[in-house]
């Protein structure tokens, strides 16, 4: 694994409030757009930190993640549970979202994250509903959305609080949710990544090889 890193601010107001992980294996096409929905989130720059991992190089591509603030990583690992772990090592805030290259963000989605954890500290998990869009990135009418795209139970029921150390009790409620637990809507508490579920985490499957099937992360 290489890693590229731009220099430190001298004048950083403090640590950031959330780590965003930016994942692109063997696809460059959709990882700009992914990165501007980051960058133009309506928090300030220095409330989160950047870290985009790939499997490949690309010099105009470098350039701006670098210009951007962010750590870039070429790590070529085809199993994606060691392959984002190693990228969450390398961030440090109390948080973790992610970000997968196809998809996009919201610009007020870390705005909102963040208002969630403010109003529940003891959170250990959240994730938020989704838009599909196509290949151009324009929003798929709600009609043509595949049936594993449709949580219709997240829609009815709402939000569902899982304090960090109630996760056990609290398993049957996300069962009977049928999560599906798309990674770009995803924001974890950074604690989460250490002992069982961590071990478990980078044991996960190898990088999945799809075509554009992209969704734009709301509230």
């Amino acid at each position: 694994m290489n890693e590229s890193a731009a220099p430190a601010s001298p004048s950083s107001p403090g640590p950031p409030k959330v780590s965003v992980i930016v994942g692109a294996y063997r696809r460059e096409r959709y990882l700009p757009a992914a990165l501007e929905s980051v960058l133009a989130q309506t928090v300030p720059r220095e409330s989160f930190e950047l870290v985009v991992t790939k499997n490949f190089r690309s010099e105009s591509l470098d350039r701006a993640i670098l210009k951007a603030g962010a750590i870039s990583l070429v790590d070529d690992d085809p199993h994606i549970g060691p392959w984002l772990s190693r990228a969450v090592g390398r961030s440090h805030a109390p948080l973790v979202a992610f970000l997968d290259d196809d998809d996009e963000w919201e610009r007020d989605r870390l705005q909102r994250v963040l208002a969630v954890w403010e109003a529940h500290p003891d959170l250990g998990y959240y994730r938020n509903r989704v838009v599909v869009v196509d290949e151009a990135g324009a929003p798929v009418p709600r009609q043509r959305w595949g049936t594993h795209e449709i949580e219709a139970a997240l829609n009815s029921a709402g939000p569902l609080w899982v304090p960090g150390k109630e996760k056990v009790a609290h398993l049957a409620e996300v069962k009977r949710l049928h999560p599906l637990f798309n990674s770009s809507s995803i924001v974890v508490r950074r604690e989460l990544f250490n002992g069982e579920l961590g071990e478990r985490f980078r044991e996960t499957v190898p990088v999945p090889r799809r075509r554009r099937r992209a969704v734009r992360v709301v509230f």
